[in-house]
C-alpha cells in the first residue's frame, strides 16, 4: 500500500539525491540531466517516500527546460506498481547546481494525475523512456489510420477523434493517456502465448473495454502485446466518443446498421434488443440495437480482429527443457484421497501434472506428438506414448514462458475408455479401476463428487476451479470411462 497518501499531492522532497553529471567546465552550467538520470531520481523518491517495493514500469518526460541560471525543472509521467496495485502519477522535479552538478531540490507529486490523464495526449513520444519506445512510435504511425474506413472488414474505429485499425500495439493507447483500470492487471502482467485478456482502460474518467492479444507462441508482458478488440456500451455513462465504419455509433437504429452494412451473417433476439453479427471466426463486428423504450439501454458495439502480426508468426519452437520440470516429485504411494490427482499406470504412481519425462524415464516411448505448444497453453491429445503394446494419448500443458515441444511439457490430462484394447493398467486412489462397479464407485465417491444419472449411465464429477482440475467417471454397471485433469503447476 502507499504510504502517507493524503499528504502526497503536496510532498516536497528536500535535497536527498544528486545527479552525477560533471560540469562542462569550471564555473559553467552542467549539461542538462538525462532522461535516465531523471528516472533514477524518481525511482529513488518512490522507494524512500512512497512505497519501497514499487518499481517503475513506464516513464515519460513530458516537459523539461534547458539548464540555465543554475536551475533546471522537469515534468514526468510515471507508471509504477507494487505486488498488488498500479499507480500513474505526475512528478515535478526541480534541480539546482551545487559543486558543478545538478542537485534535486524538490519533488512535487500529483497523485490525481490518473484522473487527469488527458495531459498525456499529444506528448512527444520520442522522449518516452521505455525499452521499446522507438518501436512503439513506429507502431503508432502504422496503427493510426488516416481516415475511418467504409468497410467493416478493415476493422477501423474512431476513438476521441483519433482513428485506429485493429490490431495495434497497446503502447499506442498508453501513449495517448489511456491507463489500466482493471484490478489485478499491470503493464508487466504476463500474457500467455496465443491468448487474450479483457480489461478496462481509463482516461479522463472515460472507460473502454479492450482485448489484449498475444498472437505469438511466447509469453509477453502486457505492455508488449497488441489491442485486438474494443467494446463500447451505451449503459457505460463514462463511455468516450466512439464510432466504427461509415460513422456508425452506439445507439444507431437497426435499419441504419443494415443500410450501412447489409444483412448480417447472423442475428439474435433477446427481450427487445437485437444483436447483429458480421464477419467470422476471430474477426467480427457485433452490434446490439435496443428496441425497448425503458431507461436501461443494451446498445453496444464490439469489434475484434484477432490476427497475428508478421512478428507473431515468426515464433520459434524452443528445444530447451524448462527448469520448473525438475521440481516435480513423484508420489511414493497412490493413497486413498480421490482428490489428490494421483494416478497409477502400469504399477508406477504419478501425480498430475507430471512431466512427459517422468513417463519416458519409466520406459514409455514417444510415438507421435504435435509440433509445438504455445506458452501457458494446454493442448488436447498432443502426445502419444507407447510401452509393451500399451498406449497413452495425453493432453499436455506448457508452463514455460516460451513455445516448446510437447515432450518438454507436463501431462495435465488423461482419459481412458473401457473398450480401448491398448489401455494400460490404470488405478485411481482408493483402488478404482476400469473394472470397478457402480457400488464400488458410490462408496468411493461419497459426497465429494456430483452425481447424476441418465438412462443406464451414472456420472461422478468433481471440479476444482482453483487448480483448473477435474475428475470424471462414467459408469454403466462397471466403469466405461474415466479422466483426471489438473492444469496448474504446484510452484507456478
Amino acid at each position: 500500500m502507499r504510504k502517507n497518501m493524503k499528504k502526497r499531492a503536496a510532498l516536497l522532497l528536500a535535497a536527498m539525491m544528486t545527479v552525477s553529471v560533471t560540469a562542462c567546465g569550471g564555473g559553467k552550467t552542467p549539461d542538462a540531466p538525462s532522461d535516465a538520470d531523471l528516472k533514477k531520481d524518481v525511482q529513488e523518491y518512490i522507494t524512500e517516500v512512497v512505497d519501497e517495493s514499487a518499481k517503475i514500469s513506464n516513464f515519460r518526460v513530458e516537459d523539461s527546460g534547458e539548464g540555465k541560471n543554475d536551475t533546471y525543472e522537469a515534468n514526468c509521467i510515471v507508471t509504477y506498481a507494487n505486488d498488488t496495485m498500479q499507480y500513474v502519477d505526475e512528478f515535478d522535479l526541480s534541480y539546482e547546481v551545487k559543486d558543478n552538478a545538478w542537485n534535486l531540490e524538490k519533488c512535487k507529486v500529483n497523485s490525481d494525475y490518473a484522473e487527469k490523464s488527458s495531459q498525456a495526449v499529444g506528448a512527444d513520444t520520442s522522449k518516452a523512456q521505455t525499452d521499446s519506445s522507438e518501436a512503439a512510435e513506429a507502431t503508432t504511425e502504422a496503427a493510426t489510420a488516416t481516415q475511418l474506413s467504409d468497410k467493416l472488414e478493415d476493422y477501423t474505429f474512431m476513438l476521441e477523434g483519433d482513428v485506429y485499425q485493429l490490431p495495434f500495439a497497446y503502447s499506442v493507447l498508453a501513449d495517448k493517456g489511456w491507463r489500466i483500470y482493471s484490478s489485478g492487471y499491470y503493464e508487466d502482467t504476463k500474457i500467455s502465448g496465443s491468448s487474450y485478456e479483457r480489461l478496462t482502460l481509463q482516461k479522463d474518467k472515460k472507460t473502454i473495454e479492450v482485448s489484449i492479444i498475444n498472437a505469438s507462441g511466447n509469453a509477453k508482458e502486457l505492455k508488449d502485446c497488441n489491442i485486438g478488440g474494443i467494446e463500447v456500451y451505451a449503459s457505460n455513462k463514462n463511455a468516450p466518443e466512439f464510432s466504427i465504419a461509415k460513422g456508425i455509433k452506439v445507439g444507431d437504429k437497426e435499419d441504419k446498421i443494415r443500410e450501412a452494412f447489409g444483412s448480417p451473417k447472423d442475428t439474435s433476439n433477446n427481450d427487445g434488443y437485437n444483436t447483429l453479427y458480421y464477419g467470422e471466426d476471430n474477426s467480427t463486428t457485433t452490434i446490439t440495437c435496443d428496441n425497448k423504450e425503458d431507461d436501461y439501454s443494451y446498445d453496444a458495439i464490439a469489434i475484434k480482429n484477432f490476427v497475428a502480426t508478421e512478428d507473431d508468426k515468426k515464433t520459434e519452437t524452443s528445444d530447451e527443457v524448462p527448469e520448473y520440470l525438475s521440481t516435480y516429485v513423484a508420489p511414493t504411494e497412490l493413497g486413498t484421497d480421490p482428490l489428490s490427482y494421483n494416478i497409477e499406470i502400469e504399477n508406477q504412481v504419478y501425480t498430475l501434472p507430471a512431466p512427459v519425462s517422468a513417463f519416458t524415464d519409466n520406459g514409455w516411448k514417444i510415438a507421435s506428438q504435435e509440433d509445438s505448444v504455445p506458452s501457458g497453453q494446454s493442448l488436447s491429445y498432443a502426445i502419444k506414448l507407447q510401452k509393451d503394446g500399451k498406449e497413452i494419448e495425453a493432453s499436455v500443458t506448457n508452463f514455460a514462458d516460451y513455445q516448446t515441444k510437447p515432450e518438454n511439457c507436463a501431462i495435465s490430462s488423461l482419459h481412458f475408455y473401457a473398450d480401448e484394447s491398448k489401455n494400460p493398467e490404470v488405478k485411481l486412489p482408493g483402488g478404482i479401476t476400469i473394472k470397478s462397479t457402480s457400488d464400488d464407485l458410490k462408496k468411493w465417491a461419497g459426497d465429494k463428487f456430483d452425481y447424476s444419472k441418465s438412462g443406464d449411465s451414472e456420472y461422478y464429477d468433481y471440479y476444482d476451479d482453483d487448480n483448473e482440475g477435474s475428475i470424471y467417471i462414467n459408469c454403466k454397471k462397471t466403469v466405461s470411462s474415466m479422466s483426471v485433469k489438473k492444469e496448474t503447476w504446484p510452484s507456478k
